[in-house]
């Protein structure tokens, strides 16, 4: 996991391949479909992880069928971080940036079509088409600083 981390901060801190915008736009309403990208990209290289809500406890919004309010989704690693467009962060540094100093909760989910759709009955907008244009920003973007360490670490990058 710690090629994956160098890769990532690389990316963000040294290239500076990921702009404000990028930021914006990826954690304020297409998180979803990024997550739900990044999340296909790490398991079809044999990195194992899972979605995630990561939700404000004092959050009363309710949507039917759920028992949490959805702040922001995020990919699961193996060893208790989190990953979204801003990196490899903790679950309460996650949270900070959505302002919430309390510790977040957070809940795994078994698919990003539990939370996501394209209307109004679900708590986050998204359909398939916007998750392919988050898996080619990836390819565009992260990929070309992640692959050579994946490599590296014996990852099968296709």
């Amino acid at each position: 996991m710690d090629i994956i981390r160098e890769s990532i901060n690389k990316i963000i801190y040294e290239n500076e391949i990921i702009s404000d915008d990028d930021i914006e736009y990826y954690s304020e309403g297409e998180c979803g479909a990024f997550a739900e990208a990044l999340h296909r990209m790490f398991n079809s290289f044999g990195i194992h992880t899972t979605l995630c809500v990561i939700s404000d406890p004092d959050d009363v919004e309710e949507w039917e069928g759920f028992d949490f309010a959805v702040t922001h989704v995020a990919v699961c690693m193996p060893n208790d971080t989190y990953i979204d467009i801003r990196g490899i962060q903790t679950l309460k540094q996650m949270g900070e940036n959505f302002d919430i100093y309390d510790y977040p909760s957070e809940y795994e989910i078994s698919s990003i079509w539990d939370i996501m759709g394209d209307n109004d009955d679900k708590p986050i907008y998204g359909n398939e088409q916007d998750i392919q244009k988050a898996i080619n920003y990836i390819k565009a973007n992260w990929l070309p600083v992640m692959k050579p360490h994946l490599l590296n670490a014996g990852y099968d990058i296709k």
